[in-house]
């Protein structure tokens, strides 16, 4: 089977290339284009360096343009995450008594998953707000099931006294 030119970008997709290779890359042409001149003739690259300058140049300018995107890419999704979730912890400050009590809940019966009925407006309201998700299953006889949010769980259990305020069980009205 030939090699076909037209095939070339999808064996080679630039995006695709790790990290560690950018970073072999710009250290490798960066000291080919800045080393001392003593130096590169100790490495045997001052020749090459002469006749290859442009070469050498556009690696390093690529490979740290790739390098740079990727650490945007990164601290751009991290950013988001954190963003979500100081967030999500200002809205606990605000949360009403029937809102505590349900949370609460989790924690007093120690699980991750609690069933409510199909109108309750309470787990609605947090589901809402981003502090519990819904399953996809659907139970006549169990209602539907909302998980608290894993990193929530572990946060209001260091810090119970964000609960505080929480309305009495009977007090919850879940329509």
């Amino acid at each position: 089977m030939a090699f076909a030119w037209t095939d070339l970008p999808k064996f080679f997709d630039i995006r695709k290339v790790p990290a560690q290779i950018w970073l072999a890359l710009a250290l490798a042409s960066g000291a080919a284009l800045f080393a001392p001149s003593g130096l590169a003739g100790a490495m045997g690259v001052d020749s090459l360096r002469v006749t290859h300058r442009a070469h050498f140049g556009a690696a390093f300018i690529v490979a740290l343009a790739m390098l740079l995107s990727r650490l945007l890419t990164y601290l751009g999704r991290e950013g988001q995450v954190l963003l979500l979730r100081w967030r999500d912890r200002q809205n606990l400050r605000y949360l009403g008594p029937d809102q505590k009590a349900l949370l609460k809940r989790f924690l007093d019966d120690d699980v991750a998953v609690l069933n409510f009925e199909f109108t309750d407006a309470v787990a609605e309201s947090l589901e809402s707000l981003g502090l519990i998700h819904r399953f996809s299953r659907f139970d006549m006889a169990e209602g539907l099931g909302f998980a608290i949010i894993p990193w929530l769980r572990l946060h209001l259990k260091r810090n119970p006294h964000l609960l505080e305020g929480a309305a009495a069980p009977r007090e919850i009205d879940s329509n």
